[in-house]
This record gives structure tokens, C-alpha cells and sequence, in this order.
């Protein structure tokens, strides 16, 4: 999990296979 998706990956405990713009989404 070293992307550029961090703790927003770790926190919701989604794939790392997200881009910002759906991370967003999500939170």
C-alpha cells in the first residue's frame, strides 16, 4: 500500500486501486 492512496485506503479498508476522485466519493 505504498500509492498514492494512504490512510484513506487503510481507513475505509478499500483496495488501494482507487484514485483520489473516488476516495472522495466514498468519504
Amino acid at each position: 500500500m505504498a500509492t498514492k492512496t494512504t490512510t484513506a485506503t487503510a481507513a475505509s479498508g478499500k483496495k488501494p486501486a482507487l484514485s483520489a476522485d473516488e476516495q472522495q466519493k466514498i468519504v
